[in-house]
């Protein structure tokens, strides 16, 4: 599949997104806290993960950089579910 650019953008699968009541009620400190925990299990850090506090009605959070073996290592976690 090719974006607007004509660079390769892979298929998106069908993720359905949150209401405006479901993001209303979404605390992004608890999010922050629950992506850092399922991190550390498949031992990966972020360190600057955090909640974004510029736009605060977007409850927008924060994934920061990341070495380049950081991302691999985040990369083969998701192909593998999160499982061992």
């Amino acid at each position: 599949m090719r974006n607007l650019r004509g660079g390769y953008r892979p298929p998106v699968p069908n993720v359905p997104f949150m209401t405006k009541q479901e993001l209303r009620d979404l605390d992004p400190h608890a999010a922050v806290e629950s992506l850092r925990a399922a991190l550390t299990e498949n031992g990966i850090v972020f360190p600057s993960l955090n909640v974004e506090f510029a736009s605060p009605d977007l409850k927008l959070v924060e994934l920061g950089r990341v070495r380049a073996d950081v991302a691999e290592r985040l990369a083969e976690a998701l192909r593998r579910g999160g499982r061992e």
